[in-house]
């Protein structure tokens, strides 16, 4: 595979922050409503922005606030939890900005969390663009076509890294090569196995040492990697 670009996930990517996402909602519908939900009755809505699905738990009348309040627990947890990219992640956009590998972020979040979480990551100004979600849904299909556009690059020369089996869906029906990683402590390897991805890593270090291995031209074009 000739690697030209790199696109990103972002929660359970470069950094430990599917937690707090759902923590953020949990904390903001109880204080609105008073309900509580179960992290994996967060996660199993998915999809829209963290505001998009709050809006789905709280009323019409409270959207405004819960906005608000979601965005100050967000930040407030990424300081209580110390959140911050996962270590080796920043060795890996280093890596790919000495070889002149554009990069990208597509995730579903919104655009004022992603902008919390990378001031916390520590790593603005590594990607020329940063593609979220909506209200309604993440987008990321549409997300990633638009970046490939601005970029005018093969799309087979461009890897799409996320830790959700839809990411390697998404990265297929797009032309991208899927990479998998299973990092994050709600990653699933063999559901992302199953999927059978390019490449999967379990962990930051094999993933750069794969990546060194490919843009020194080490590695036979067509091999896959599964660590």
């Amino acid at each position: 595979m000739q690697i030209q670009g790199a696109i990103f996930d972002m929660d359970g990517t470069l950094g430990d922050t599917v937690f707090v996402s759902v923590e953020a909602i949990v904390r903001t519908a109880f204080q609105l409503t008073g309900n509580h939900y179960t992290h994996d009755e967060i996660i199993a809505r998915f999809g829209p922005t963290e505001p998009g699905i709050l809006r789905q738990l709280v009323p019409q009348t409270q959207w405004e606030e819960c906005t608000r309040l979601f965005f100050d627990h967000y930040e407030v947890l990424h300081q209580q939890h110390r959140i911050g990219a996962f270590p080796g992640i920043q060795e890996i956009l280093d890596l790919l900005h000495q070889h002149d590998i554009r990069q990208a972020i597509v995730t579903g979040k919104s655009r004022r969390s992603a902008e919390i979480s990378l001031k916390y990551f520590s790593l603005n100004g590594y990607f020329e663009a940063v593609e979220t979600g909506s209200l309604m849904g993440s987008g990321k299909k549409a997300s990633i076509l638009k970046v490939l556009e601005s970029w005018q690059i093969p799309p087979e020369t461009v890897c799409y890294v996320g830790d959700a089996p839809t990411d390697v869906t998404i990265a297929r029906s797009t032309g991208l090569q899927p990479i998998s990683v299973s990092w994050d402590r709600n990653a699933n390897p063999t559901l992302l196995a199953q999927q059978n991805p390019y490449a999967l890593f379990e962990q930051v270090k094999d993933m750069k040492s794969w990546l060194e291995s490919h843009l020194n031209g080490s590695m036979p074009e067509e091999e896959s990697h599964v660590s």
